[in-house]
């Protein structure tokens, strides 16, 4: 092995070096915040030392923008991407400068040919093998399923961080015949990978200390179970995105765990989520509660005691039915802090809730599209609790009946004794509103908000009528403490929901709070 390059302590342009005699942690921080060569390149005037300080840097770093010239053809961006990855990787290989973090984030497909990417990614692995080289942290993103080299993982004994976007780790002589040594292990990412579970339980066999796994639109997982015996005992935090394939998920025994968000849009096959146990879990996110009844919920809920924060979105179960199965839940939980629903249902709307959870301190309920109906039970909240309900994309092309408004203030009596804000955006003109204040049902106050925010995203016409109607009608399903208008309203509106005899205020106790934003 040959030595080390001097550093030449000479100024660089002549100039003074100020950059030489700097201690080697204070320069590697530098170069760090240049983040690639092509930067480090630019700057090696500053010091003739500089590129020699770059080479026993012990990151290798490559994203492809930094080689990307739009004045070249493709064939010329590859080959500078390419000389500049044998520049670095001939360093390493001839002065055996150490690797702590390897990193490359490759040209997208249409630019690199597939052949060509692999080609480099062996190059990598060959170097790994010759030096027995172990990064802290392996990270290796591309689009497509390219090859993963099985020799770039050769030696993992230190590697703490590896994190793979686009490629396939299913090869029947390589990686399900063999296991990784992942000694040290804390971080395992996965995006857009073809990998099934029986490779991914080899892949992480010796992985004890992982914590943290994220698996994002992987290809072929149908299956995954998380068990202290078996290869995640330390887990912490669980991560699934886009999961395309995934059919069930298992909590056999995660007795570390404190995170588990469940991530994805469109199509999805996830249907089956058990807990035997899960003592630390803190926070449990679903985007779409699919497969899950209200009663599915209470059980899961029911088997995690540490539980602090969850979230949840309700959405149309599939294209082909019309079932509704979360319409009823019911929320126990004595350490409960934080409590989020959307309902994004394009038929039906949550028709109960009940929630009994004394440390509970912010609520946030969202309802897309329509209209508020069903009702909200608070048994038990912490006396602070703040709650936020919002309503939105409220199309008011249509009809706006005293059936809309009813619902409304039905479901905020659950909430009158919260702390809570009503925010209601829409979109279009609206015409027609349906509500006549004398003819509305009074024998019971409305419920009290603390703020009424109205109008960020609609638009008015000029009709002064159902403006006016629908003020009133507002004003009729909840009694704001403060209201923020955010859109500019007729000057001749008569404000008749300030004035009515019904709900006439104390002298300046509403209008005085009243926010006109012009």
């Amino acid at each position: 092995m040959k030595e080390s390059p001097r550093i030449d302590a000479a100024g660089g342009g002549g100039g003074t070096d100020r950059i030489s005699d700097l201690p080697s942690k204070v320069i590697h921080i530098i170069l760090d915040r240049l983040n690639s060569p092509i930067q480090a390149a630019r700057t090696s005037a500053l010091s003739r030392s500089w590129l020699q300080f770059w080479r026993s840097y012990p990151v290798l770093e490559f994203r492809h923008e930094d080689f990307a010239d739009r004045r070249c053809d493709l064939g010329e961006k590859f080959s500078s991407f390419a000389a500049a990855w044998s520049r670095r990787l001939s360093d390493h290989d001839n002065y055996g400068m150490p690797l702590d973090v390897f990193r490359i984030s490759s040209p997208p497909n249409r630019d690199f040919a597939g052949e060509e990417l692999t080609a480099l990614l062996a190059s990598a692995a060959a170097l790994a093998v010759n030096h027995t080289l172990s990064p802290v942290e392996i990270v290796v993103e591309t689009d497509g399923f390219h090859d993963f080299p099985e020799g770039l993982l050769s030696n993992c004994s230190r590697t703490e961080v590896l994190k793979l976007r686009g490629c396939r780790l299913d090869d029947d002589d390589g990686f399900r015949n063999r296991s990784v040594s992942f000694d040290s292990l804390r971080v395992f990412h996965l995006q857009n990978v073809k990998v099934d579970e029986s490779v991914l339980r080899r892949f992480v066999a010796n992985a004890t200390r992982l914590e943290s796994l994220r698996l994002g639109s992987l290809v072929e997982l149908e299956r995954l179970e998380i068990s202290a015996d078996g290869n995640f005992p330390n887990l912490k935090t669980l991560i699934i995105e886009q999961p395309h394939s995934l059919i069930e998920l298992k909590l056999a025994a995660a007795p570390l765990l404190e995170t588990l968000d469940i991530k994805h849009t469109g199509q999805c096959k996830l249907k089956v989520v058990s807990s035997s146990s899960a003592p630390s879990l803190k926070v449990l996110e679903f985007s779409d509660s699919k497969g899950l009844t209200g009663s599915d919920l209470d059980e899961l809920i029911s088997k995690l005691p540490s539980l602090e924060s969850l979230h949840f979105v309700i959405k149309d179960p599939s294209s082909s039915s019309s079932s509704y199965r979360m319409d009823k839940i019911r929320i126990s939980s004595d350490k409960l802090l934080h409590f989020r629903i959307d309902d994004f249902h394009p038929i039906e709307a949550l028709k109960e809730l009940e929630i009994d959870a004394p440390n509970l301190v912010n609520l946030y309920y969202s309802r897309r599209g329509s209209g508020l109906r069903g009702k909200i039970n608070v048994l038990n909240v912490a006396s602070n609790c703040q709650c936020l309900v919002e309503v939105f994309d409220i199309d008011f092309r249509l009809p706006i009946t005293y059936e809309w408004f009813l619902g409304l203030r039905q479901f905020l009596t659950g909430l009158s004794k919260l702390h809570t804000v009503l925010k209601l955006d829409g979109a279009g003109f609206f015409k027609q509103v349906s509500f006549d204040l004398s003819q509305a049902d009074c024998t019971y106050p409305p419920p009290v908000v603390q703020h009424l925010q109205f109008g960020e995203n609609s638009a008015y016409q000029d009709g002064l009528k159902a403006c006016d109607n629908l003020l009133d009608g507002l004003f009729w399903a909840c009694r704001p403490k403060f209201v923020g208008i955010t859109q500019r309203l007729p000057k001749q509106l008569k404000y008749s929901f300030l004035f009515s005899e019904v709900w006439k205020p104390p002298p300046n106790a509403l209008s005085s709070h009243l926010t006109t934003i012009v």
